[in-house]
């Protein structure tokens, strides 16, 4: 298992986030998405650091806080 850190951000209707790993002193971008409608229908995106989509869903229910 490859050590990883995992940088979130929130807004108020979507979540963002980039995951990157330790390379030569330095940390490089392996993946990065976002979730969008937290407040309505979700939607969730990733993409690696090429911009290659490896994921996107969509939610049939709406998620209650």
């Amino acid at each position: 298992m490859r050590d990883a850190i995992v940088v979130p951000n929130a807004g108020s209707s979507s979540l963002k986030f980039s995951v990157f790993t330790p390379r030569d002193g330095s940390f490089e971008l392996i993946a990065r998405g976002q979730t969008e409608g937290v407040n309505t229908t979700p939607r969730l995106g990733a993409s690696d650091s090429p911009g290659k989509r490896l994921g996107r869903r969509a939610s049939a229910t709406r998620l209650l806080a």
